[in-house]
């Protein structure tokens, strides 16, 4: 009975160097058109293997890495370095402007390999005033860069032996994550590149589980980034042996050296058996023009960063660009905060985030109106075209995002059951310039005379932020509710949904006739049961939606049960009559099967054509009238459904 209900280690060094960088004064104007570009980054979490924000839209992570947070606040100043990396007036490269969504800050130990930090944090003594220090620095760093709209990662700095380094990470993490555990926008990188040599993902596993478990003593949501061995490029054994936890994202490096000497027997097979179950991120990438092809770094944009894009694109795994820096490699910048191009990655850098700077672009929909409609004929033949008549008509607002109807090609308009995802509907229409006037994209068309149903009108207006679509004479067969509705469009998605309460009005339901033939299905409407004065007195009323999946159900022959609490009232075979066109089936006054001691009149209506069904018990003892929520069921031949009703409000759940 069913019931609804990088290779070689990285190698960075230091330079000192003292910039002063010049104010620009931005006219009021300016700055408020500016401020506009961004968002303050929502709380982000991991299902299956996506990364999500709050409201359910998928975030794919791709920014910088900046030099280590010491040199970052000593040498390059926070503020200055962020509005640079987050300018979107830059017109280097092949792009306008940064649209970064994450920056990648280094925390130097101090005993780490990196040279010539002037701030560092010191494992050893956590009263050291540099720790102090170090977290201002951060802290400074993570609210800007908030008030900018990005994400921020700490990543913890070793490239050791992870064994190495353990009481240290430790002590780190016990000071660091309860001072971000509120502040959804920042990620933890437990540890940047463990050394360990390629199969010892146990003992990597075994170590940064510990360090997981010292974060989420504090720290219970925010994302850990767990780097993999050898350099961090090792992470294929997390499929059978993962970090226990709640918002895991597996991290990789990749470095010139590796993808062209081993893309695709080293590099994709970590990322290819991880990321279709658990979100990976490319933590640390890059490449310089080098004539020695076997340094760790070499390599161009061909032969290594336009692969690279193309790969990662494909799965949806997130990257950080590492260094958007002047003096620590691969470097983006000369010396005078010029982008460099050409062999350089800079450029190609700048030009992938702007690329990718609406991608995953969502807005959700607020649907004020639905109305479904269902043909009167049994589940449609997709060949028969004159019995295709189901329609449907949405409309409503969406939440503010930049539409470009110019970026889109076609506008995909898809319609599901949210229930379970079942695709009822889909059909794409061209973008073309002559349906966008002021903005605004119009659509109407007209069926021809025995042609297949479509999308008859469909507007978007994204200065009122408004949406209508409907469409005529189209199958929705298998549509339940909540009803989802998809427009795709280029970047931009709007997605959005209606529950019962929004389709139809509060008065009426989704039609039931949509899974004739397709799932066996019960709907209550309305039920009403009543003591009698005197025994054998009880009655019930019932009546609602009633959809058959099988084919040749002929009630006449079958026994039928309607179920109530605890009661079975039977009409024996032969206790139904049929009309005589349809599939209607009636019966009044039959006295139930009394075997079970529950007696009493069973008048009942089953229409499988319209799918709706009607029964009344009359002359029945001990029915259950008090309860607030009571079981309700229909069986016969293959169809056995129940569902929960609720006394209270007339209707079912």
């Amino acid at each position: 009975m069913k019931k609804t209900e990088g290779v070689f280690g990285t190698g960075f060094t230091a330079e000192g160097a003292n910039l002063a960088f010049c104010k620009v004064i931005i006219v009021c104007a300016l700055l408020c058109a500016v401020s506009l570009l961004y968002a303050a980054p929502l709380p982000l979490h991991v299902e299956d293997n996506k990364i999500k924000d709050t409201v359910g839209h998928v975030v794919v992570l791709r920014g910088v890495c900046s030099p280590d947070i010491g040199m970052l606040k000593k040498e390059y100043g926070i503020h200055d370095y962020i509005d640079r990396i987050t300018n979107p007036d830059d017109p280097n490269g092949n792009s306008p402007g940064w649209y970064t969504r994450v920056i990648r800050y280094p925390v130097c130990p101090s005993d780490s390999d990196v040279n010539g930090s002037p701030l560092v944090f010191n494992p050893h003594d956590l009263s050291d005033p540099n720790n102090e220090a170090v977290y201002g620095a951060l802290r400074d760093a993570v609210d800007y860069g908030a008030e900018k709209g990005v994400y921020s990662i700490i990543s913890w700095f070793y490239s050791k032996p992870i064994s190495d380094k353990v009481a240290e990470t430790n002590a780190f993490w016990n000071y660091m994550a309860p001072r971000f555990a509120n502040d959804g926008n920042v990620l933890f990188e437990l540890y940047n590149e463990p050394t360990d040599a390629a199969g010892n993902w146990a003992i990597v596993q075994y170590k940064m589980q510990g360090w997981v478990n010292t974060v989420r003593a504090s720290a219970t949501d925010n994302l850990v980034i767990v780097t993999g061995g050898c350099w961090g490029q090792q992470i294929q054994s997390a499929v059978t042996n993962p970090i226990i936890g709640d918002n895991i994202v597996y991290a990789v490096h990749c470095y010139g050296c590796t993808w062209r000497n081993g893309a695709d027997t080293w590099i994709k097979p970590q990322i290819d058996t991880v990321s279709p179950v658990y979100p990976v991120l490319m933590s640390a990438w890059g490449y310089e023009p080098n004539d020695d092809p076997n340094v760790w770094s070499a390599g161009s944009a061909a032969d290594f960063g336009q692969p690279l894009h193309d790969y990662l694109e494909s799965l949806g795994v997130g990257n950080i660009a590492a260094t958007a820096a002047y003096n620590w490699s691969c470097v983006m910048f000369d010396s005078n905060w010029q982008l460099l191009c050409g062999d350089y990655m800079g450029c190609f850098v700048k030009d992938w985030l702007y690329e990718k700077r609406n991608a995953e672009r969502f807005s959700t929909m607020t649907v004020t109106s639905c109305k479904i409609t269902a043909g009167k004929t049994q589940r449609q033949d997709s060949n028969d075209i004159g019995n295709i008549k189901d329609s449907f008509a949405l409309s409503g607002t969406f939440s503010n995002i930049p539409i470009d109807f110019s970026q889109a090609a076609s506008i995909d308009v898809n319609i599901t059951s949210s229930t379970n995802g079942n695709q009822v509907y889909y059909e794409s229409m061209n973008c073309d310039s002559s349906r966008v006037k002021k903005g605004k994209f119009g659509y109407t068309y007209k069926i021809p005379k025995d042609q297949r149903g479509a999308i008859t009108s469909l507007t978007i207006d994204p200065a009122k932020r408004t949406f209508a679509v409907t469409a005529t004479n189209v199958d929705l067969t298998g549509l339940s509710c909540p009803v989802h509705l998809e427009m795709a469009m280029g970047y931009y998605t709007l997605t959005g949904d209606a529950n019962e309460e929004i389709v139809n009005g509060k008065s009426a339901t989704i039609p039931t006739r949509l899974m004739r033939m397709y799932d066996d299905t019960l709907v209550v409407s309305n039920a009403i049961a009543k003591h009698g004065a005197k025994p054998s007195s009880d009655s019930l009323s019932v009546k609602g939606g009633l959809a058959v999946k099988s084919i040749g159900v002929n009630l006449c022959n079958e026994d039928v049960n309607f179920i109530w609490g605890n009661k079975v009232f039977r009409v024996p075979q032969g206790g139904f009559t049929p009309s005589k066109t349809g599939h209607l089936y009636q019966c009044s006054k039959v006295v139930a099967d009394a075997s079970n001691g529950n007696a009493g009149l069973v008048t009942a209506s089953i229409d499988i054509d319209n799918a709706t069904f009607a029964v009344s018990v009359s002359a029945a003892d001990s029915l259950d009238v008090t309860s607030d929520y009571i079981d309700f069921g229909v069986n016969f031949a293959d169809f056995n459904e129940v569902v929960n009703v609720n006394r209270v409000t007339k209707r079912s759940y």
